[in-house]
């Protein structure tokens, strides 16, 4: 335990269900929540997560550090790879297969790794929201420790301490994990949800995917996945009815009635 250890605390926090859990946790446990910091993928992230931030902020009474890369997700989407073996004229989204992802590495992790040395937080105990059964991925993390898997939390235990304090992030309505809004690593289900709630992102997704050199999943594009979507096979076997609008036509992504 790090309760009575005479150190300071550094959490990181994404948001979701795990990380929002080890805060809970701690201050259930009286270790002491010194400093928060999320790192603000800016139009990487739903709109929705400036609320969610708010709202923790409010429970665990600190202010957390909200640190940002310097440039956006469309800044560095449109960037030239002029090296390596992917040259071409964008750099677009990240490649849908394999653990290489730009966004987590420049927008994430090297901001926040960036951050902690300018600081000299070096000393500090840090926190990483990972569950029971994560230990592979907590050993990753050099000098880090995770309450969850101290106290045998799982990830659906986490989710059940989230919802105690009314502080599950809003999106798990819709989504099993989070992360960007573009994820090519969604699963169908979750483009699915991304097509049906949220219609200007997908039309975002549709603009950039014309300036990607490979499909956002394996097997299809934008426009593939509108037809699926509207299938009798993929609406049963993941347990979804037809959605109607009042005028009885299909919603979602560009389907939405002008009716309402």
């Amino acid at each position: 335990m790090y309760i009575k250890e005479n150190k300071k605390h550094l959490f990181n926090c994404s948001l979701g269900k795990d990380s929002t859990a080890e805060l809970i946790v701690a201050k259930r446990l009286g270790v002491s929540i010194d400093r928060v910091v999320f790192a603000d993928l800016q139009d990487a992230d739903f709109p929705q997560m400036k609320d969610m931030l708010y709202k923790l902020q409010d429970f665990i009474g600190i202010e957390f550090e909200i640190i940002k890369a310097p440039f956006t997700f469309e800044e560095k989407f449109f960037q030239p790879v002029k090296r390596g073996n992917w040259i071409r004229p964008y750099r677009g989204f990240p490649p849908t297969v394999g653990k290489a992802c730009w966004i987590k590495r420049d927008m994430k992790i090297n901001p926040i790794n960036k951050w902690v040395k300018s600081n000299n937080l070096t000393g500090y105990v840090r926190h990483f929201g990972f569950a029971k059964g994560e230990e592979d991925r907590l050993a990753c993390q050099p000098d880090a420790v995770s309450l969850l898997i101290e106290q045998g939390i799982t990830e659906a235990g986490a989710r059940e301490i989230c919802e105690s304090e009314g502080l599950l992030n809003p999106l798990y309505n819709h989504f099993l994990r989070l992360g960007c809004w573009f994820c090519p690593k969604k699963s169908l289900r979750s483009w699915y949800m991304l097509w049906l709630h949220y219609p200007e992102l997908w039309q975002k997704l549709k603009y950039y995917e014309k300036f990607c050199v490979w499909k956002l999943t394996p097997k299809y594009n934008t426009d593939e996945m509108e037809q699926l979507f509207i299938t009798d096979k993929f609406l049963k076997r993941h347990g979804f009815e037809r959605p109607l609008c009042i005028c009885g036509e299909s919603i979602g992504g560009e389907n939405l009635c002008q009716i309402g």
